[in-house]
């Protein structure tokens, strides 16, 4: 059933016409994208090793996307001393991994983002990131969206939309934040990391896909004889993501036992 079909049915039913067109503007953004689009990263980078694969898939498939941008995202645990290191670490690991795939050319286009987590609902931190992000998505429109890439707290998009909320009408954000709709709790990092900043996010009427990180990305998984056998030798950054994900795994075993 179309779009027009469920709101002639009562799909919309009791909702304003305002309401319907921003639902139908909403949908319209989500659809497939049919040809290549523009995309910005928000990374935590140096907080776990996901997103270092992350990255490194982006750049690498130009039939698919073309990464504009690179955002550091604050994070704040046992690997930095505040928020504000841990942008900065982050920010260091995206020219690393840049470096290893030899496509430098985008850290011309690599920013710091916010140094400390929202205060509030209402006070955007701002950083090079926010403002290139309210720049460059002032440059899109609804048919031809930014996509903004976001795997760490939110911090960075929601002071963007703070600083000009017009930029929700330009942009498609996909965030790998929050638990699957069926889980308990809500205990997820990047969420509890600026919950003011998913508080905006969730307030703003803008085309949003969730990656849950409970119940459906925790599904993602790989071996320490798959990465070696896949990655091992190929290359300068593969052999890193191995080391770096191994190391990674040992750690986190270490604290679960």
């Amino acid at each position: 059933m179309g779009v027009n079909s469920r709101v002639n049915n009562g799909y919309l039913k009791g909702r304003t016409r305002a309401d319907i067109d921003t639902n139908l503007r909403i949908l319209n953004q989500l659809r497939w994208p049919k040809n290549k689009v523009d995309v910005v990263i928000d990374t935590d980078t140096y907080n776990e090793i996901d997103d270092q694969y992350a990255i490194a898939y982006a750049l690498r498939s130009p039939e698919r996307m073309t990464v504009k941008a690179i955002y550091a995202a604050p994070f704040d645990n046992h690997k930095c001393a505040d928020a504000k290191e841990g942008m900065e670490l982050s920010f260091k690991e995206i020219h690393n991994i840049c470096t290893l795939l030899g496509e430098t050319d985008i850290l011309k286009n690599t920013f710091k983002g916010s140094d400390q987590f929202l205060k509030d609902e209402k006070t955007p931190v701002m950083s090079d990131a926010v403002n290139d992000l309210v720049e460059r998505a002032m440059n899109y429109t609804q048919d031809n969206p930014l996509y903004v890439v976001a795997l760490g707290a939110i911090t960075n998009i929601a002071s963007a939309l703070l600083v000009k909320p017009e930029i929700a009408e330009r942009i498609v954000l996909i965030w790998l934040g929050g638990h699957a709709m069926h889980w308990p709790n809500t205990f997820e990092f990047n969420m509890l990391q600026d919950v003011a900043a998913a508080r905006v996010v969730y307030a703003t009427e803008l085309p949003m896909v969730l990656l849950p990180c409970q119940g459906v990305v925790s599904g993602f998984t790989v071996s320490g004889p798959d990465l070696e056998y896949w990655l091992r030798g190929k290359n300068d950054l593969c052999n890193y993501l191995c080391d770096v994900t191994i190391k990674e795994a040992e750690e986190r075993n270490k604290i679960a036992t």
